[in-house]
């Protein structure tokens, strides 16, 4: 049983790339054969081969980061999530242009993700000063008193 974790994670990796594979083929021979049977002069023009190769070029990086991911035992969770959305426009693409617009899906997250932290930030007390607040709602009026006189001793020294 030695190294198993490595080859469970070996194992993963390959059935994450053979399903990967499987899935941008689909994809991409569907996008191929609808522009192609829609406009089948853009076969000689730059525009559909530079689309595919932009859809390509993505796919492949987000392949390659889950991979490694996957290898170093880190989460890919990120990088799936911008693969499906790739291979979502480019199916979608197929039909209208305006899925290009689902891109905007990506820096929406990353800045509801900086806003989020940044209130999380502005908004949550320091440790050193929440110590000081003490709770009176459970006391009783005469162990508030006894409380505030043993605050005003400590800070008197």
């Amino acid at each position: 049983m030695a190294n198993a974790a490595a080859k469970k994670r070996e194992k993963s990796a390959q059935s994450m790339l053979s399903n990967t594979n499987l899935a941008f083929a689909i994809v991409n021979i569907f996008y191929l054969i609808s522009h192609l049977a829609s406009n089948w002069r853009d076969a000689f023009g730059y525009s559909l081969w530079l689309r595919v190769a932009i859809f390509g070029g993505l796919n492949f990086f987000c392949r390659g980061m889950i991979l490694s991911s996957i290898r170093s035992g880190l989460t890919y969770e990120l990088y799936f999530d911008f693969l499906c959305i790739n291979l979502l426009v480019q199916f979608g693409t197929s039909f209208s242009g305006y899925f290009w617009y689902i891109y905007l899906v990506i820096p929406g997250y990353f800045i509801y993700q900086g806003v989020r932290r940044l209130l999380d930030w502005v908004f949550t007390p320091d440790p050193e000063e929440a110590d000081d607040e003490v709770n009176y709602a459970g006391m009783s009026r005469k162990e508030r008193r006894k409380e505030e006189r043993r605050r005003a001793k400590l800070s008197k020294q």
